[in-house]
């Protein structure tokens, strides 16, 4: 079994609460390995009671399809120990979450392509897959506000996108399925999807707007859409895409019919802040091309979190820029208005895979960097409340 074995301190920044009382630590960790051929691909990053899991990729000998792999570091980002699967889970979506003391992510039997949801406890405890029968190809998941998930998936043989709510047990409730629409088959796009990551990949994802009322961009009328749904035969609203070459990359609720959201356009990319979306309807009047993010590089991953700090809400996007760094923009949740940006990387080439705010609200930020500048290897960063001042909103202690 392949593990990570070494870690390197790029930095560790000691900040404190401005009452000088409670220490709080920041810190950037590259965590390397024996095998310099090993290449780890996060995918996301969550909290447990004493420690960080990370949920990332790895290359397969027997298919071109990415094995899992687990890891475990404490809250100062010491290494722990790491998990890695066997052959017959792989393509995880690039979704952890946790309930209780569990965590859970969809995978996919290599051979049947069907769907299942894989749950274990800290330290790579009761390991349990449960096969979702019926479901294929996972693309996305969430966690839903009654601690229950939701699956995007594609079924090749119908040509259809399917959202599916799955409880805890995997057993599959409520689902609706809808046509990609007249148009060459997008099998292929999908399998590009999972197989070349470093590609133009797919924003799938999908999420929750209320209790009956959910989200997913995935293919609908031959288009990579936001699509709104409530369980039934017709989508309850749509934001049309344009094939796989424009459309949403992310997508925030903020309240009702208010959402931030990225959008991209060939190699261009674009921050909506706030913006109304119909989520009963063809919301053709959205002008997704006219607020251009031109620092970020084409095809980056944009990932959107709730962030409050000062008492202030903020919206942080997350996005990786042409100079290969990460940039952090914070936007005042209710204004929309701008209010600062912080970097991640400076020598070498750093690549994002997820953001979470953890129980003492640091932000967590997880993804690559190089060592010796060709080893892909994983990173993360953890930036305290007080560092979040200082380096964003320009405060002085």
């Amino acid at each position: 079994m392949k593990k990570l074995y070494y870690l390197i301190v790029l930095l560790v920044l000691l900040g404190c609460k401005k009452d000088d009382e409670v220490p709080v630590t920041s810190f950037t960790r590259i965590y390397d390995h024996s095998n310099y051929n090993v290449d780890y691909r996060p995918l996301d990053v969550e909290e447990g009671t004493d420690s960080y899991v990370i949920l990332a990729t790895t290359t397969l000998d027997r298919t071109q399809f990415p094995g899992v792999q687990l890891v475990q570091v404490d809250k100062e980002g010491e290494f722990e120990s790491s998990y890695e699967f066997s052959e017959n889970t792989i393509a995880p979506t690039s979704d952890l979450m946790k309930i209780d003391t569990f965590f859970y992510f969809f995978a996919m039997d290599p051979v049947s392509l069907q769907a299942s949801l894989v749950s274990f406890t800290p330290g790579f405890g009761n390991i349990t897959a449960t096969p979702l029968n019926g479901l294929l190809y996972p693309l996305a998941g969430s966690l839903t506000s009654d601690n229950q998930f939701l699956l995007l998936s594609y079924n090749p043989d119908d040509k259809l996108s399917v959202i599916s709510k799955v409880d805890r047990t995997g057993s599959v409730g409520s689902s609706a399925a809808y046509t990609i629409g007249p148009g060459s088959d997008v099998e292929e796009a999908i399998i590009n999807h999972y197989t070349q990551p470093d590609g133009k990949s797919l924003p799938f994802f999908c999420g929750e707007v209320s209790g009956s009322l959910v989200y997913f961009n995935g293919f609908f009328n031959y288009s990579m859409s936001l699509v709104f749904s409530n369980f039934s035969g017709d989508p309850a609203g749509v934001v049309q895409g344009q094939f796989t070459d424009a459309g949403i990359r992310s997508v925030l609720p903020i309240n009702g019919s208010t959402f931030a959201i990225s959008g991209y356009q060939f190699d261009d990319n674009y921050i909506y802040p706030s913006v109304t979306l119909s989520t009963g309807g063809l919301s053709s009047s959205v002008d997704l091309y006219t607020s251009n993010a031109a620092e970020w590089r084409p095809h980056t991953p944009v990932v959107l979190k709730n962030y409050t700090l000062n008492e202030v809400e903020y919206i942080i996007y997350a996005a990786e820029t042409k100079s290969r760094q990460i940039a952090l923009y914070m936007y005042e949740k209710n204004s929309g208005n701008f209010a600062g940006l912080t970097y991640i990387g400076y020598a070498n080439p750093f690549t994002l895979s997820s953001l979470t705010v953890d129980d003492e609200n640091h932000l967590v930020v997880l993804g690559t960097t190089y060592v010796a500048g060709r080893f892909r290897r994983i990173f993360v960063e953890k930036i305290s409340e007080t560092d979040m001042e200082k380096r964003v909103l320009k405060t002085e202690e």
